[in-house]
């Protein structure tokens, strides 16, 4: 080979190896930065607090010789929810292999600061099959728990809602959308076995936190899931929380400020088995300062399901399967507990005869330069509702600010009341707010509506009637008389066709923000909901959308473009076959070892599940939001356990 060929040879060798050297380098710092951004983050270290002056005591009423754990505490103290294994119902049923009765959820009041004997809920609520976690809505008005009861994959189980009218709990509804997708996916995964153990629901509604792992072992790995929860009543897409541990955490709890997070944990060292520890949910979705909550709260032993009340001035946990309270009202620590917030209470009555009403309330703050310039998003804002009986009604406010209260109620004017909350005027945490309705004049006498209506034949169709639209005055949600008629058309129609549920679509104008307008949108549904539910319809089979300022059907340049937008629409469908379609999920805004006797709070999930997968919530449109108030399937939930089957003697507290 001539030394030209040799040279060329070599030339050819020197750029391959130089290229081979340049793509080397290239996928070396490529490895090196992959292998830097896949780093888990710095995992957090609790600080120990070391607190005074906190006594704990046992609530000897309240606990039993059986497990009791999950505590969930209304806003005024008044009521507190548990789940319990004391049995002893015509439902109980004994599990031979655990030794122990099927959990429940009970609830004691409290009267001149006394706690009575506690009470079972309802079979509308408890079955054989096991309920758990209770979460009492800030209102007092609905119950929030899990239960794997049989079908709970096409009811949108396992979380459920449970509604109080007057003293009666009724309208079991699964929560549904992505929570039952995510344990169905969990199931399939585990090939059949999943279990929770605590959840919690945020005083606004907006975020639901549970704990789940694959079996009951407690040493199995439990981590916490988050899941936002839109105005429509839908949840985001489920995520876990990076501040779960390869260990376990257990019995989650948000506290009255909606940002306060307490759990239980063996992974992140402590005084013994299960400590309870303390942080924040930051709007970026980091956390804050993570606090060990030290002695007397945690003990060489498993402490968990601790609770704190909205005033922050007593706390209440579950040590051995019983329930301890611990007296924190000589007691200020930031570090322990959650920022003060408002306990806003009031009763809804009517003008005309001081009866209590059943009211829909929505409570929003107004931004200090006005309602018209708050952005989408932002703000403080919840619902809540009255109750049937008494008329009261509580929720959770920030202080020092200002709201507008709006209420309505059937066959009443809505009405909007503006209050600010000062120091000087919620001295105690408190403020009151009293509201009265003006009851809409009696329609004279009328005749029969007459429709082109039919009456669907057993399995088959109806000619659905054509309800004219309802309209509203500006920055309004009353219903005016003129359009009572086209309602009492509605419900005609359902009253002989139960195989239907009506639509009810609420709009606004574009006047004001949108996030405003969404919210108005929600009121003026309400109020025909309010008034169907008068009539006699069912609350479940009503789905209800609110689109705001979104899909107008004129422009809103003129006033009269702008009046034919203010309205809310009624159409049918079957329950079944011609349901509306789920739209696409909402994108997701990222958040960021057991007792001795028996796992705390763990439930286990059927290995033979009755459905394959869960249905989606009603969402017609991209732009709407919506919320079916039957659940995600309009199947009848079953309470009742089988009338054959025999009980077997209580569970002791030490199996």
């Amino acid at each position: 080979m001539t030394f030209f060929a040799l040279h060329r040879q070599h030339q050819g060798f020197l750029r391959t190896s130089a290229l081979q050297t340049a793509l080397l380098l290239v996928v070396c710092l490529f490895v090196s930065h992959s292998s830097l951004c896949a780093q888990p983050k710095k995992k957090l270290s609790a600080k120990m607090l070391q607190l005074q002056g906190v006594t704990v005591s046992k609530v000897e009423t309240l606990s039993s010789p059986f497990l009791e754990t999950n505590i969930s505490l209304s806003p005024n103290g008044r009521f507190m929810y548990f789940a319990s294994e004391r049995g002893g119902q015509t439902w109980s049923q004994f599990d031979e292999k655990l030794n122990r009765n099927d959990r429940d959820i009970w609830v004691a009041e409290r009267k001149d600061g006394v706690w009575q004997r506690p009470k079972p809920l309802p079979e509308t609520v408890n079955s054989a099959f096991g309920e758990d976690e209770p979460n009492v809505s800030p209102d007092g008005q609905n119950v929030y728990f899990q239960s794997f009861r049989n079908g709970w994959e096409g009811n949108g189980g396992p979380y459920f809602s449970a509604e109080l009218k007057g003293t009666k709990w009724d309208n079991l509804t699964g929560l549904g959308g992505t929570l039952t997708a995510f344990f169905v996916s969990q199931q399939r995964e585990n090939d059949g076995a999943i279990a929770t153990d605590g959840s919690t629901m945020s005083p606004a509604g907006n975020m639901f936190i549970f704990t789940c792992g694959k079996d009951l072992n407690p040493k199995t790995q439990h981590d916490l899931y988050m899941a936002k929860r839109f105005i429509d009543g839908s949840f985001s897409q489920v995520e876990r929380m990076e501040i779960s541990t390869p260990k376990n955490e257990r019995t989650v709890f948000i506290g009255a400020d909606g940002k306060t997070l307490y759990f239980a944990s063996n992974g992140y060292g402590g005084l013994g088995g299960l400590d309870i520890f303390k942080t924040t949910l930051n709007d970026d979705g980091t956390f804050g300062t993570l606090y060990n909550l030290g002695e007397p709260f945690n003990t060489k032993g498993d402490d968990y399901g601790f609770v704190l009340s909205a005033d922050g001035k007593e706390a209440y946990f579950v040590r051995d399967g019983d329930i301890y309270l611990a007296d924190l009202s000589t007691v200020e620590s930031r570090e322990l507990k959650a920022a003060p917030m408002v306990i806003l209470t009031g009763t809804v009555k009517s003008q005309a005869t001081g009866s209590p009403l059943e009211s829909s309330i929505d409570i929003s703050e107004v931004p200090a330069t006005g309602m018209e310039d708050l952005p989408a998003g932002a703000g403080y804002s919840l619902s809540a509702r009255s109750n049937a009986l008494t008329g009261e009604f509580t929720a959770i406010v920030r202080p020092g600010k200002k709201y507008v209260l709006s209420a309505s109620a059937s066959k009443h004017k809505g009405v909007n009341k503006e209050f600010a909350l000062t120091s000087e005027n919620t001295p105690n945490g408190a403020f009151r707010l009293d509201v009265e309705l003006t009851p809409v004049p009696p329609r004279p006498p009328k005749t029969k509506v007459v429709t082109n209506a039919t009456v669907a034949a057993k399995g088959g169709s109806a000619v659905t009637p054509k309800i004219g639209i309802i309209y509203f005055n500006t920055d309004d949600f009353s219903l005016e008389e003129k359009y009572l008629d086209e309602l009492d058309k509605a419900w005609e129609f359902l009253k002989a066709n139960p195989s239907y549920q009506a639509e009810i679509s609420g709009y606004a104008d574009d006047r004001g923000s949108y996030e405003y307008n969404l919210r108005l949108s929600q009121r003026r549904v309400n109020a025909v909901m309010d008034y169907l539910w008068s009539l006699g319809c069912e609350r479940k089979r009503l789905a209800l959308k609110f689109f705001g300022e979104e899909e107008p059907i004129a422009n809103n340049i003129t006033e009269d473009g702008r009046s034919r937008n203010r309205r809310a629409e009624i159409t049918f469908f079957r329950k079944a076959d011609d349901a509306p379609q789920a739209a696409p999920t909402p994108a997701s805004t990222k958040p960021g070892a057991a007792p001795t006797k028996t796992p705390p709070g763990t439930k286990p999930a059927s290995a033979s599940p009755t459905s394959t997968s869960p249905q989606q919530p009603t969402n017609i449109g991209t732009k709407g939001a919506s919320i079916q108030t039957s659940g995600v399937s309009t199947t009848p939930i079953t309470t009742k356990a089988d009338s054959n089957k025999i009980l077997k003697p209580k569970s002791p507290k030490n199996p």
